[in-house]
């Protein structure tokens, strides 16, 4: 009977880890804290534990670097460090690491271990209210706690409406009964019974003030949000001045026009509508201006596939431009059909020789701005960018919080999205309405979302939402005046204004010439409609255009060969698709860009009364 006695004993002895992670269990644990006027605080920690496998010691773990808000980072210093055993200091991610024991002696049974350490948190910038908010008991011990007490003695009175107690695992609000000093000064108390992951956490709030030799952090927060938006209001009274005084462009009078300009190819008008030289529109074009002129011939070849059979040599005359591109139509032989241009790289060559070369030529000859008011657009979108970084690293010092790189990422995205659709909508002097509606819309949606995120971020780090709505609103307006609204800054020429006021008054008549008008031009000159073809297709009407001759019958130009006339809409669209599907696959292997131009209790002021383990401090304990 002695001997099942014995066995039982031992059987439950050895089985007591098995209901524990830890090998102790901590019979009583007791803090005693001392406050200090400047808010750092001198812990120390009893702890009489029992060891039910042998052991080095402990471990203890105390935290120094915290995540109390959304990207704001706080650091504890802790310092005058003493224990009563043998103990090595190691930093292991957000905790320095006490290592209590002898590597080369074990422990067993009863142990008491005395940890002494001043603590002091850096300011957390809240200017509303002074308060200490710590976890005495950390929920970070896996293992049970019999008996835990603590006592807390403040520099001076506390209210004790304003003193909140919580236990419990992390994240519980389960309130804890405490004492209150005859000075109210000094808080105290005692729990049983704590299971493992049990935490205890003590929140006092004072009023702003309290710690009186408190040393401020961020003194100089308001000074950067001050100069951001200084800097902002200056930014932007510099790009609306340079708009004022160099960007106006002068109103464009476009009287009716019944022919191009003289001496403009359908590239030359679709380059100067739209600073732009694209494939599907201007560079196709230039096959009907190439044949109307006579250097050229079209035959259809059977469904969706066209021939091309040169005539004779373009004028030294034209520009280099043209004769260049003439020349890579033909370059392998005098005949080619559209998978001959794909052999001769045709796409590439043009995207490499001939649209750069159409750049160059007006910039030389023709310039579309001056360049006085193109070198200040390119200015303002530099300041603009240096104005982001500004924005996004005032932020972080200002507000604490680690907020440079998640607003920065977002607002040069912004940017750079708000300047291609800036540079390509005044570089447009033919943009549609429906195409401005998308755009305007998408510019708000834009701007709303980078607002919203600049103001969230500011307003999770600072705490004070009118002065995240303010700094959100200027930072917006910077990274939309100075990238989208920078191209409204480029001036156009006195030659642009001439050759739009012309270009505008010929698109106007093509769009809405009658039919009867339609009839009296063609028995002029039967060869209206292919003259005037490749500038439609410049200015984006060939559909229309095609369309508004269908009720007239007149035959196909004698460059044409197919089996309806070239007037034809289901011609016109089999031609356009096959020039736009033979080069897809090109376009798509060498994405030749369109050529850009320059264009507890209550009464407490928060309201909040804190949770288990959301307090500083704290940490936890283990053994090895």
């Amino acid at each position: 009977m002695r001997r099942k006695v014995v066995l039982a004993i031992v059987f439950i002895f050895l089985s007591l880890p098995l209901f524990s992670a830890e090998t102790f269990i901590v019979e009583n644990y007791h803090v005693d804290v001392v406050v200090s006027d400047d808010s750092s605080s001198t812990f120390n920690e009893f702890l009489d534990l029992r060891f039910i496998t042998p052991s080095h010691g402990i471990i203890r773990d105390i935290q120094y670097r915290f995540n109390p808000y959304p990207f704001i980072n706080l650091t504890a210093e802790i310092s005058n460090i003493k224990t009563n055993v043998e103990t090595v200091l190691s930093y292991n991610g957000d905790y320095l690491s006490l290592r209590l024991g002898n590597p080369d002696e074990y422990v067993f049974g009863p142990v008491n271990y005395h940890i002494m350490y001043d603590y002091l948190l850096e300011d957390d910038g809240n200017r509303e209210y002074d308060e200490w908010y710590v976890n005495l008991l950390s929920p970070a011990w896996d293992t049970d706690v019999n008996t835990f007490s603590f006592s807390v003695t403040f520099p001076h009175e506390v209210d004790p409406d304003r003193i909140f107690m919580t236990y419990g695992e992390y994240g519980s609000t389960s309130s804890l009964d405490f004492d209150i000093s005859s000075d109210r000064r000094t808080v105290s108390g005692v729990i049983y019974g704590l299971g493992p992951y049990s935490g205890v956490t003590l929140r006092a709030e004072f009023d702003e003030g309290y710690f009186s030799s408190k040393v401020l952090k961020n003194d100089y927060g308001n000074l950067f949000n001050i100069l951001y938006v200084l800097l902002a209001v200056l930014v932007l009274a510099f790009i609306y001045y340079s708009y004022f005084r160099l960007g106006r462009d002068k109103e464009i009078i476009a009287p009716v026009q019944f022919n191009p300009p003289e001496g403009l190819s359908s590239l030359d008008v679709g380059y100067i509508v739209d600073n732009t030289v694209t494939f599907d529109k201007d560079v196709l074009s230039m096959l009907f201006y190439f044949a109307d002129k006579g250097y050229m011939k079209i035959e259809e070849r059977g469904k969706d596939d066209f021939e091309f059979i040169k005539l004779r040599d373009i004028e030294k005359e034209r520009p280099s431009y043209e004769r260049k591109l003439f020349s890579l139509l033909f370059s392998t032989s005098d005949k080619v059909d559209m998978k001959d241009l794909a052999k001769g790289n045709f796409c590439q060559n043009v995207s490499e020789r001939i649209i750069p070369e159409v750049e160059r030529y007006y910039e030389k000859n023709h310039p579309l701005y001056e360049m006085r008011s193109v070198r200040r657009s390119s200015l303002i979108r530099a300041i603009g960018i240096g104005a982001v970084i500004l924005f996004s690293v005032f932020a972080s010092i200002s507000n604490m919080g680690e907020l440079t790189l998640f607003i920065l990422f977002p607002s040069l995205i912004a940017f750079a999205v708000l300047a291609m659709i800036g540079h390509r909508y005044f570089a447009n002097s033919s943009i549609k309405n429906s195409i401005i509606i998308l755009q305007i819309i998408f510019i708000a949606a834009l701007m709303i979302i980078l607002f919203g995120v600049s103001a969230y971020l500011l307003s999770a780090s600072s705490r004070n939402l009118i002065l995240a709505i303010v700094l959100s609103l200027l930072h917006t307006a910077v990274v939309f005046s100075s990238s989208f609204f920078s191209f409204a800054v480029n001036k156009r020429s006195d030659y642009a204004d001439e050759m739009l006021s012309l270009i505008l008054g010929y698109k106007e008549f093509l769009e809405t010439v009658e039919m009867d008008q339609l009839r009296r031009l063609i028995d002029e000159d039967p060869g209206f409609y292919y003259h005037n073809l490749s500038y439609a297709v410049a200015l984006n009407l060939e559909e229309e255009y095609s369309k508004k001759f269908k009720a007239l019958n007149f035959s196909s130009p004698s460059w044409y060969t197919g089996t309806d006339y070239l007037g034809s809409y289901l011609i016109w669209h089999a031609f356009s698709t096959r020039w736009r599907r033979g080069y897809e696959r090109q376009r798509n292997i060498i994405a030749p860009p369109p050529v850009n131009g320059h264009r507890g209790g209550s009464g407490t002021h928060s309201g909040f009364s804190g949770f288990s383990g959301g307090g500083f401090s704290g940490g936890g304990g283990r053994s090895w």
